[in-house]
């Protein structure tokens, strides 16, 4: 029964992260970042190539969404990025990420 003010809501695209995501903030070197002006919200997959000394494994590929993506660094080409991931996945890729062996994927909205 209440009026709500503008800061209460969400902007056309927007998403809040749920109680069971959590928030990861990562470094994509260019080659792992999706290229251009990927909106927040997306949903992606991040794909984490096995530790180094591990063969054999296949990637693991964890589903989320795009919190916010940085512009590219201009001498690396690297951008920085919160993700968002189930939280049971979150040390995966939190871990995976300080190793550098993650890359992320866009994913298209289907249905």
């Amino acid at each position: 029964g209440a009026l709500l003010a503008p800061g209460q809501l969400l902007d056309e695209g927007e998403r809040l992260v749920a109680a069971n995501e959590v928030v990861v903030g990562v470094r994509l070197s260019a080659a792992a970042a999706p290229r251009g002006d990927v909106p927040p919200g997306t949903p992606i997959l991040v794909v984490i190539r096995p530790a180094t000394g591990v063969n054999g494994e296949p990637p693991t590929e964890v589903a989320g969404w795009l919190r916010d993506l940085g512009e590219p660094l201009e001498n690396t080409g690297a951008r920085e990025a919160s993700l968002v991931v189930p939280d049971n996945a979150g040390a995966l890729v939190a871990s995976a990420a300080a190793d550098e062996r993650i890359a992320v994927a866009t994913r298209e909205e289907t249905g």
